[in-house]
């Protein structure tokens, strides 16, 4: 399923209603319950596309222009960076961190060198040049999740160099689709005809769309340099999943739900224990396969009548329902049914 960059969600559609910083709240709305047609892998293309865009949702300050606030940005940009501004091909560049008197947090304000600020009614969206600034997603273990690691004598990391957040995915469970509700014992172990229909096209020729259900059960690992930093983006996740629900349905995936949280654990991938914190979500997707038939253009239908009509054991002969006597030739035979309009066994329309 091919979706242009215009058809993905900008922050300020109908997918938050209320966003608070501080607490990291915010209010869902769900939009179309539509079932979609994507396979699994179809499925983490799309996330990944989303979570990109995601990333640099951006709110305008009112009052000064130069100032935005980036609420979903996990990772706190630097002083230099370049982001583009891909409905206006403008280049900004972040000017200043705004960080929290308080408390001394970055929350996602920054003040941009810019001439024309980004509008949300105009429904820009921004994009970073440096790729590092973005939250990694990954099919299973990353090939790279840290810098140039240097061992010492032992081939032991010493001080873990610092990791670019990441989230892997990998499918956990996959099973043909409950019939009833998940991993129903009742399932759609084959595919079945979903709908038959013509093709504009392909003259000629009818296509039937077959397809399967399929229950899966994924599983997202968040990779940080600790514990914390791991809880930090795997509930980032969770909220950006259900955050966008809504617009994963109407572009594909049937449904999608939290399903469980599994125990933190520690890889020894690279030498050395990396955090790694987990959690799983339900996925019903479904695989579609178009089968073309040719349509019967024409149908030759030859009849043969006896001459002698019928002749039952009384000695009388009927023909259409009726009785007569003589023989009959086929063209009077043939008469007798435009006539009668009647037929032994119902009536008879004969079409030229």
């Amino acid at each position: 399923m091919s979706i242009s960059d215009s058809e993905l969600p900008n922050f300020g559609d109908t997918y938050l209603q209320y966003f608070n910083p501080e607490r990291q709240k915010f209010e869902l709305r769900r939009k179309s319950q539509t079932e979609g047609c994507l396979s699994i892998s179809e499925c983490m293309e799309l996330i990944e596309r989303v979570l990109r865009r995601h990333q640099l949702s951006f709110i305008p300050n009112r009052a000064d222009k130069s100032l935005i606030l980036l609420p979903f940005a996990f990772i706190e940009p630097k002083v230099g960076d370049r982001i583009l501004n891909n409905s206006t091909k403008e280049v900004y560049t972040i000017k200043q961190i705004i960080r929290n008197p308080d408390d001394n947090q970055w929350n996602g304000v920054v003040k941009l060198d810019l001439k024309n600020a980004p509008s949300m009614e105009e429904r820009h969206y921004l994009s970073y040049f440096n790729p590092d600034r973005y939250v990694k997603f990954d099919h299973e273990f990353p090939d790279a999740l840290i810098n140039i690691p240097r061992a010492n004598l032992e081939g032991e990391l010493q001080n873990l160099p610092p990791i670019v957040p990441t989230i892997a995915w990998s499918l956990q469970v996959v099973e043909p689709g409950g019939l009833g509700k998940p991993f129903d014992s009742r399932k759609e172990f084959k595919p079945r005809l979903r709908e038959s229909t013509k093709d504009p096209w392909v003259p000629g020729h009818t296509v039937e769309i077959w397809g399967q259900w399929f229950d899966n059960v994924v599983q997202f690992d968040a990779y940080t340099s600790g514990f914390k930093t791991s809880e930090r983006l795997l509930s980032w996740m969770e909220q950006f999943l259900k955050l966008y629900t809504g617009f994963f349905r109407l572009k594909g995936i049937s449904n999608l739900f939290f399903w469980r949280r599994n125990q933190e654990t520690q890889t020894p991938q690279w030498r050395q224990a990396l955090p790694v914190k987990t959690t799983q979500f339900y996925f019903r997707t479904e695989e579609l396969e178009a089968i073309y038939q040719r349509d019967i253009l024409k149908m030759d239908i030859s009849l043969e009548v006896s001459k002698s009509g019928l002749d039952y054991n009384d000695g009388i002969k009927y023909i259409a329902d009726q009785a007569v006597s003589g023989d009959y030739t086929p063209t009077e035979y043939r008469e007798l049914f435009f006539r009668s309009g009647e037929y032994l066994f119902g009536d008879l329309d004969i079409r030229q």
